[in-house]
């Protein structure tokens, strides 16, 4: 590479790094306005292929947009409506039932606590003192935490209302508009690396396609296999549990983990026997199971390359940053990178920096045909 290509490289990286800049502080500085565009892009993104299908069948683009859009509201508020009133009474007989769990878990302190402490000290009314102001204090600060996140999101959004309105009329034309808008920014792709830079948008489609499409769909199915398999077992709160892990499952692990903890915490003081205190954790065992040997390789598989760790690291990284708008952009963005990481890795294992100089000369001249004349 000479000195002239060195210098024209270099002056295509710093434009395109003050591009980056400029686009990461308008994010910054306009976050608290961005989720419902954010929600209108996704679901524009996840939705076109439907709306291309339906328009060869000979509907237009305005019309097929209505037809997915209106077909998807209707499924999203069906569901809403079964699902809501349901998890919302499941819940308040949740917050109803504390007190006779705090009641419980005083009577198993005072038991296991009795044979180390004096019984004048440690009396029944003491341990309800120890437990109420510990369990308060928890609620206090999950409350505080819980406020600070609804009024930042509620910042973030406007309000909920304005999600609501606003999100599905920037879904539809985007929808609409959808193949002219890709189309002229491919044209203003520049020329040089057009071809680079198509694989590279290919890949993506494929990484953010082929994930965030089959994790949606197991953590439906993990939800329904929860709620279910809860129900049967007899546990109280089994749909508001059970749902809660299978959403929570697009963080690896961590849908599990708390799932079966709340589960199993109620099972403890329903049933009170280390049987089906067995039968809940089978459950949760069973799910991890089926999502690790057939859900994933089956809807999400292996060639995406997005590695649980990065999915984890890259959704904490997004909430610390961006709060709830980070949390909701970081697998597209963690799916971005990782193709651009790998792409640098590919290009650094083909170029001299890797082989070093050395190398790449000796390895042309070997293949130089002057070369082989001498030897013939």
């Amino acid at each position: 590479m000479n000195l002239n290509e060195q210098e024209h490289y270099k002056k295509q990286a710093i434009f395109w790094l003050i591009i980056l800049s400029l686009f990461l502080f308008f994010i910054w500085q306009l976050e608290n306005i961005l989720l419902p565009f954010i929600l209108g892009i996704a679901i524009s993104y996840f939705l076109d292929p439907v709306v291309d299908k339906i328009e060869e069948y000979g509907f237009n683009r305005t019309l097929s947009t209505s037809i997915v859009l209106g077909s998807f509201a209707l499924l999203f508020s069906a569901l809403l409506l079964v699902l809501v009133p349901t998890l919302y009474t499941q819940l308040i007989g949740l917050y109803n039932a504390l007190p006779n769990y705090i009641s419980k878990l005083n009577d198993i302190s005072y038991k296991y606590l009795g044979e180390f402490v004096p019984k004048d000290i440690l009396t029944p009314d003491t341990i309800n003192k120890i437990n109420s102001s510990n369990l308060n204090g928890i609620a206090e600060k999950w409350g505080k935490g819980i406020f600070k996140t609804i009024w930042s999101s509620g910042q973030a959004i406007f309000s909920f209302f304005s999600v609501i309105l606003i999100t599905p009329v920037v879904a539809f034309y985007l929808l609409r508009d959808w193949d002219i808008m890709t189309e002229k920014l491919h044209n203003l792709l520049p020329k040089e690396h057009k071809a680079d830079i198509n694989r590279i948008l290919k890949d993506i489609d494929i990484t953010l396609s082929g994930f965030v499409r089959g994790q949606a769909v197991v953590c439906f199915l993990l939800g329904a296999f929860y709620s279910i398999s809860l129900i049967i077992a007899g546990l109280n709160f089994a749909l508001f549990i059970g749902m809660g892990a299978g959403l929570m499952a697009f963080i690896p692990y961590f849908g599990s983990i708390i799932g079966m903890g709340v589960a199993l915490i109620v099972a403890w003081f329903q049933f009170g026997d280390i049987s089906n205190l067995m039968i809940i954790a089978g459950i949760f065992l069973a799910g991890q199971m089926i999502e690790g040997n057939f859900l994933t390789p089956k809807l999400i598989g292996e060639k995406i390359g997005l590695h649980a760790v990065w999915v984890i690291f890259a959704l904490m990284a997004g909430g610390e940053l961006f709060g709830f708008l980070g949390v909701m952009i970081a697998v597209p963005i963690s799916a971005i990178i990782g193709v651009l990481i790998r792409f640098s890795i590919n290009k650094y294992l083909q170029s001299a920096y890797f082989h070093g100089k050395k190398t790449t000369t000796k390895a042309k001249v070997k293949s130089s045909p002057k070369n082989k004349a001498i030897k013939k």
